[in-house]
């Protein structure tokens, strides 16, 4: 069994597991959570589906729970289109989602100063 090098780090794999993937219709697979990306992929009639979502695109996370035949996480975008999909977890997912999305736009250093100075 060969392994194959992980070229970059934006390439590792996060978080992993089944998911249902609503569109025009249900897609069952596998979602995956990068770095910089979350990867909805699976198998349809018509064949292979692959759906990414880049995180820089991402302005918004909502999680349900208790959700068997539904979505219950959705990403919105910043041009306007809501992406649902079913994963285990959902929580989890949010959490991890939404901490990459702080990393990837830290505020700015005056602010983050302004905030420490006020709170000492």
């Amino acid at each position: 069994m060969t392994t194959k090098p992980i070229s970059r780090a934006a390439d590792r794999v996060l978080l992993v597991g089944r998911a249902k993937f609503f569109a025009s219709r249900a897609v069952y697979g596998r979602a995956r959570l990068n770095f910089d990306r979350v990867i909805v992929s699976g198998w349809t009639w018509r064949g292979r589906f692959e759906r990414t979502i880049y995180l820089k695109s991402v302005i918004d996370v909502e999680w349900w729970t208790l959700t068997s035949d539904g979505p219950n996480l959705a990403l919105m975008t910043n041009n306007g289109q809501c992406v649902a999909f079913w994963v285990k977890s959902p929580g989890v997912w949010r959490f991890r989602i939404q901490e990459l999305l702080s990393q990837a736009s830290p505020e700015p250093a005056t602010d983050k100063r302004k905030r420490l100075v006020s709170a000492a």
